[in-house]
């Protein structure tokens, strides 16, 4: 689809509700759009000072995007009504939550910065390495990042202690990521978008004719796709992950320098991991399912999936889709 619609200039003005599945494009001209998942504009978010990047939406569905010509993170509700600014470091690129509802961000400046939900910073790792997109594992310590290379690196931010570092095969330039629930990684690589398993080693690709630009990259909530764009083209494609099929795709007609979704899978936001052990299995899924018909305790539940304040079977079969294991296989602490 090409030439995206718009459904309300009111949208513009007073802003507009921010649902679950809606998919968040930030552009180069200071703005986000906020488009349904079939590719229809539904108002832009405006108040950057140039590059708008990464963005992610916290469990009370407030929206966050990384200004990265402003150096800040900027706060928007779920009305997309514009709430504060919080200063991230030079040039903030990426951002994540964790499970304490805390947000990480990385930044080219230097540094991977944790803040606190009111927006205080809590600490500041290596503020002397380029971090460009970042990604925290389930473990809550592990931060993946790239810096527009061959290679993703892994820093642990309570040890201190760098991981070993992944070299990516062919060529292209490192830029989003995200972790897989069930092991391994996809990785925007310009020419390509790549998939890697939990050593490092490539296992699959995805790639349209004609794009040679992959650079946002985030999951849908469905647990089967996820959605990618090209920095220069504007192409915004939702690809099957087991298949590489292209199941939606519309054009922003603009530079795309990041995309999210609302309600987007992350395996650091502790999302499903009921019994806290750092993995998604059957006991999870058990402790959800004898809770069900029952209120939520709060917005950062991780029995409340889809975050609509009831624990139901939806819930438990949307964790099904983030299992660790293949079969949602109970395995052993580690």
């Amino acid at each position: 689809m090409t030439g995206a619609m718009t459904l309300a200039s009111i949208g513009f003005l007073y802003g507009a509700p921010i649902p679950n599945l809606a998919v968040m494009v930030s552009t180069g001209s200071a703005t986000v759009r906020h488009y349904t998942a079939t590719g229809t504009l539904v108002q832009t978010l405006t108040g950057g000072a140039g590059f708008m990047t990464g963005s992610v939406f916290d469990t009370a569905g407030n929206f966050y995007v990384t200004d990265f010509s402003g150096n800040v993170v900027k706060k928007y509700d779920n009305n997309a009504v514009f709430l504060n600014n919080t200063a991230a470091g030079t040039s903030p690129e990426s951002i994540v939550f964790n499970a304490a509802g805390e947000f990480i961000v990385g930044s080219v400046g230097g540094g991977i910065r944790r803040f606190s939900a009111a927006g205080t910073l809590i600490e500041t790792d290596i503020a002397g390495t380029r971090v460009d997109w970042i990604d925290l594992a389930a473990d809550q310590q592990t931060i993946y990042f790239t810096q527009e290379g061959r290679t993703i690196q892994r820093y642990n931010i309570v040890t201190n202690v760098a991981g070993t570092t992944i070299t990516l095969p062919g060529s292209g330039n490192a830029y989003a990521l995200r972790l897989l629930p069930a092991g391994g990684l996809l990785v925007a690589d310009g020419v390509n978008i790549k998939r890697l398993d939990a050593a490092g080693s490539l296992i699959q690709t995805f790639d349209i004719a004609g794009i040679d630009d992959w650079f946002a990259l985030n999951l849908d909530p469905d647990g089967v796709t996820f959605w990618s764009a090209g920095i220069a083209s504007g192409r915004v494609r939702r690809f099957n992950i087991s298949t590489g099929a292209v199941v939606s795709n519309f054009d922003a007609g603009t530079d795309v320098f990041g995309v999210s979704v609302r309600g987007e899978i992350a395996v650091g936001d502790g999302r499903c991991d009921v019994n806290l052990d750092r993995r998604v299995d059957s006991a999870d899924i058990g402790l959800i399912m004898a809770a069900r018909n029952q209120p939520a305790s709060g917005p950062s539940d991780p029995r409340d999936y889809d975050r609509d304040g009831t624990i139901t079977v939806a819930d438990a079969r949307a964790c099904t889709r983030i299992c660790t294991a293949i079969g949602c296989a109970t395995l052993q602490a580690q």
